[in-house]
């Protein structure tokens, strides 16, 4: 598992990036060592390799003092110093040679490269995926790690804050629209994610509601805990703009596709209602999800707010107002 980490590093960034506290350096070297001994890897002096391990303001230093141009991205700046390599002293870039990895190994290296992909996310490790990876034979490189993140997503369900469970299924959806291009799936889990986060936020708020009390809560600005996530918002709009799922059909979508999540049924409808209409009327939407949460506490706590605390509206509601009161009736 750490030949994942060190193919394509510097020797010192093999050890640095992966393990950080003393006691792991020499466990992390000694691995290193081990690889380099057994010929798995060996270092390969390339220029370009070893530059390309280095900042961009590092090499534009050293361009600068030879008062070359600085214009361009990084490739360009690094051609540019190779172009220039008989007038430019390199070594003060302290340039390392590229681990890299023998060519008997590729077919192992990359029949296991789902091990890259834990490495990049926060919320599976390497252990993880590679026990699923052992305990799954013949499973495609996308199966394993879609795979690894659902089990632990079904077992992070079970956390009280499951915010685990929300990030997971933000990763999953995400995988399965971008790698897979699986709409179906993709559009499962996002919706999922967005349950969780939604609840989240209504649990927070009933739980200020007991402590503070709706009068003191109107002084607190807690527009924050009725909004849905941006990056989740930008998803559902480039669904609803390519076609490939109908606004009108998300409230019903969400309900269906939630229904393994451990929360009531009323609860999911409250947060399916909300989200259908988050995209009509944001606003409107944020206002009466949150009158609708301080009803159901108080009802459910056989409390009454006193009645300057009551949220009134007059005459004057909007058709939008009251048709979303009787939704959620």
């Amino acid at each position: 598992m750490y030949l994942h980490y060190a193919v394509g590093r510097t020797p010192t960034d093999a050890i640095k990036h992966t393990f950080w506290q003393e006691e792991y350096l020499k466990s992390a070297q000694s691995l290193l060592n081990d690889l380099l001994d057994k010929k798995v890897i060996y270092l390969e002096n390339d220029l370009k390799k070893s530059l390309k391990k280095r900042k961009i303001p590092e090499i534009k230093e050293v361009l600068r003092s030879n008062k070359l141009k600085l214009s361009g991205n990084k490739d360009e700046l690094i051609n540019r110093l190779i172009d220039n390599q008989s007038i430019i002293n390199l070594s003060e870039l302290n340039l390392e040679p590229v681990l890299t990895i023998s060519t008997e190994y590729h077919e192992l290296y990359h029949s296991t490269d789902f091990i890259n992909y834990a490495h990049h996310n926060n919320y599976i490790d390497i252990f993880e995926i590679y026990n699923y990876y052992q305990s799954s034979p013949g499973k495609s490189k996308h199966e394993i790690i879609i795979g690894t993140m659902v089990e632990k997503y079904k077992i992070k369900l079970e956390d009280p804050t499951k915010h685990d469970a929300k990030m997971l299924s933000g990763r999953i959806s995400d995988y399965y629209l971008t790698e897979l291009n699986d709409i179906s799936n993709g559009y499962y889990y996002l919706n999922c994610s967005v349950v969780i986060q939604v609840m989240q936020n209504i649990e927070s708020y009933r739980g200020m509601l007991a402590f503070h009390g709706k009068q003191t809560m109107d002084n607190f600005d807690v527009t924050y805990l009725f909004k849905i996530y941006d990056k989740n918002i930008q998803t559902y709009k480039k669904l609803f703009y390519t076609n490939q799922i109908k606004p009108v059909n998300i409230g019903k979508d969400i309900f269906s596709h939630t229904k393994h999540l451990p929360y009531d049924d009323s609860d999911k409808k409250l947060v399916s209602n909300f989200v259908f209409y988050y995209f009509k009327d944001r606003e409107e939407a944020e206002e009466i999800l949150k009158y609708e949460i301080e009803k159901r506490y108080y009802s459910n706590n056989k409390q009454k707010p006193k009645e300057n605390e009551n949220r009134v509206i007059d005459s004057t509601e909007t058709g939008f107002k009251r048709f979303m009161k009787s939704i959620f009736k």
